[in-house]
């Protein structure tokens, strides 16, 4: 990651996990990435968290869980990921998205017992259950997301 930092434009590097980092959120690509990381800063309110996300690389994940971070992996289903990672980005080709895909999460088994995985479905709709998990998990005190029709 120090090498990243060094060579990423100033906006990505400030995603990545760094000495202040409090928590990890990352996933694969349309993941649901973007709903867990604005719902979880809008559940601590006032409270400034330094949040590493949205590199969508394993070594992201890597980086927070030996530092010891509470970490969240976000999964979807992979024909779902990749169904919508072809529509936003429709020149990429499937095979290449199918084989990062595994790469992420093969590298996210070998720590799977030192995060919180969190399937799509399950953060999309009651992410609250989530923070509950990562707070008894790490022992950390994380305000609780209270998911509605508007969230």
């Amino acid at each position: 990651m120090p090498i990243y930092r060094a060579l990423a434009p100033e906006s990505h590097a400030r995603m990545a996990v760094s000495q202040d980092t409090e928590i990890v959120i990352e996933g694969f690509p349309r993941s649901a990435n973007t709903f867990a990381v604005v719902a979880f800063t809008q559940a601590q309110g006032a409270r400034q968290i330094r949040i590493a996300h949205h590199l969508h690389a394993e070594a992201q994940v890597l980086a927070g869980v030996e530092r010891k971070l509470p970490v969240i992996v976000l999964i979807r289903q992979p024909e779902d990921a990749i169904r919508s990672l072809k529509i936003a980005f429709p020149d990429q080709d499937e095979n290449r998205m199918l084989r990062l895909y595994l790469r992420f999460y093969r590298a996210v088994e070998r720590v799977r017992d030192h995060v919180v995985i969190a399937e799509f479905t399950r953060t999309t709709s009651n992410f609250g259950s989530i923070l509950r998990q990562v707070n008894e998990k790490f022992g950390t005190d994380f305000a609780m997301f209270e998911n509605s029709e508007t969230s």
